[in-house]
């Protein structure tokens, strides 16, 4: 695949990924509002604290699905049918193995639910059914999981995400419609679970005939030096998960545990909509990781710093323009969507957007070392990233209450993961040293700063809350944050790289004129 077919790959995947991102969103908002005028807070909290148990059993994933990804780059690439059939009757067996295992822990940590929910609400009944329910909508997952893989690898992830819009769609519409005619948490609940299966179901049918050699091999074995391979480094990405859920999927557990379920439903107001962010910053990211990977394997380290820079910078342009607007916007829209009594003082929402900046440029570093397959140097790392974050929250929460568990991740995350994850890639993938990654963080975040007082001192000057205030503030921050970092970043070349690139992206695209 030559260098004009991975860029147009890429391009294509990351714009059906943003746009399917956009539609997810919107009518995640809408479902949202939806839900809480028929249900309670309480809820609200009670489905996301169990979403994030089962982000935390999904650790039995451990880190295979990145290594199973990245082994299949280059029989893909080499056109090796039967290889690429082999790995996939592999990974359909593992797979079925982690149902298993997902299932089994579902139940036994089933009598420990009511100890990690602080005053338990006495108007929800049924709360095991509930987190039984849960439970099975993950385990499903992993019957079907595996063909995503191969679509990811091969840099059509586009498939995917119409599938996921279309069904996303028929999953708010069936939702809103039960809770509107029934009220009941049950029916929601139902139509995840189908909608879930039905999703996997159509994507694994568009697998089977996309690649039509997986039936004509499906008793094709991998090699042991494959098996092997996949072994390191399903190994070395075990700690990485482990580091992962213990430092973005307990926030809710501490919340529940040491404060109560309703501060939990109020903070999933939040987290839905960073999330959400991120997802879009993720779906840029996944469009272009394929074609970054086929790059970085042919490329010498000075290259890849050269294409790493540019990476790095668009991160941050996105990054920090989200995060200006996620403080500016924030409580007037929750305010606006939701109503006055599920706001969090400014102090807590400037936490939240710093915790979602710091999150974001770790993606920068972390697309480079999966990438080029830096799985083992780093592997003790997230055992400390988990310890220290778990402590320091725990710590925290009793001191400053949920600002301490905003703060600790955030300490965590700069202190622990930014210099061991830096110093790895640096040294692994750059052959240099990370002297030349903290003066550029160090600039980005100063630029962060000023675009943050600039664009929050002005907003301060209009209305607090309405609609019409909500949409004066989202007029200045669609300004104010990009003319700050076009004026930081003017003779940076890296920016008018990244320019030179869209410009010829639209000129391709749109209609050009006598």
């Amino acid at each position: 695949m030559n260098t004009k077919d991975k860029t147009q790959n890429s391009i294509r995947n990351s714009a059906f990924g943003i746009a399917s991102q956009i539609v997810i969103i919107l009518i995640s908002f809408f479902t949202r509002s939806i839900f809480l005028k028929y249900l309670s807070e309480e809820y609200l909290g009670l489905n996301g604290l169990f979403s994030n148990v089962i982000s935390i059993l999904s650790l039995t994933e451990l880190g295979f699905g990145t290594a199973a990804i990245y082994a299949l780059y280059k029989p893909l690439a080499a056109k090796e049918e039967e290889q690429v059939a082999a790995l996939m009757n592999l990974y359909a067996k593992i797979y079925h193995i982690m149902f298993a295992i997902v299932t089994i822990l579902g139940l036994i940590l089933l009598p420990f639910i009511r100890y990690i929910i602080k005053d338990l609400p006495e108007d929800i009944p049924n709360i095991h059914l509930i987190y039984l329910l849960f439970v099975l909508n993950s385990a499903l997952s992993y019957l079907f999981a595996y063909k995503r893989s191969l679509l990811f690898a091969d840099q059509k992830n586009f498939k995917i995400s119409v599938v996921t819009t279309v069904f996303k769609l028929l999953l708010a519409m069936s939702q809103i419609v039960g809770l509107m005619l029934t009220s009941n948490y049950y029916v929601y609940l139902g139509a995840m679970i189908i909608c879930g299966v039905l999703e996997n179901l159509v994507i694994s049918t568009i697998v089977d005939r996309n690649y039509p050699y997986l039936r004509k091999y499906r008793k094709a074995k991998a090699s042991p030096e494959v098996k092997q391979g996949l072994k390191d480094n399903t190994k070395s990405l075990i700690v990485h998960k482990i580091g992962t859920i213990a430092v973005y999927q307990t926030d809710n557990l501490i919340i529940s545990a040491f404060i109560n379920l309703a501060t939990t439903g109020l903070y999933s107001n939040y987290t839905m909509i960073t999330n959400s962010l991120q997802q879009l910053t993720n779906s840029l990211v996944e469009g272009m990781k394929a074609s970054i990977g086929i790059y970085n394997a042919s490329e010498t380290p000075a290259r890849r710093i050269i294409l790493f820079k540019k990476f790095n910078l668009l991160l941050h342009l996105i990054n920090s323009f989200c995060t200006t607007c996620l403080l500016c916007l924030f409580n007037p829209f929750i305010e606006f969507a939701f109503g006055e009594e599920y706001l969090f003082a400014m102090p807590l929402v400037l936490l939240i957007c710093l915790e979602f900046y710091v999150r974001g440029m770790r993606v920068s570093f972390n697309t480079v070392k999966e990438t080029c397959g830096i799985f083992r140097p780093d592997r003790y790392k997230p055992l400390f990233e988990a310890a220290g974050n778990l402590t320091l929250s725990i710590l925290f929460v009793k001191w400053i209450g949920f600002a301490g568990i905003m703060l600790s991740t955030i300490l965590t995350t700069l202190c622990i993961c930014y210099t061991i994850e830096v110093y790895v890639t640096c040294k692994y993938a750059f052959a240099c040293k990370p002297g030349f990654y903290y003066q550029l963080f160090a600039k980005n975040i100063l630029v962060l700063a000023v675009q943050l007082a600039a664009t929050y001192g002005l907003c301060s000057l209009l209305p607090m809350y309405g609609f019409g205030a909500l949409a004066l503030k989202a007029c200045v921050c669609l300004a104010m944050p990009n003319l700050i970092n076009l004026a930081a970043y003017w003779r940076d070349p890296d920016l008018h790289a990244l320019l030179g690139t869209a410009k010829r992206f639209l000129k391709k695209r749109l209609p050009s004129r006598k």
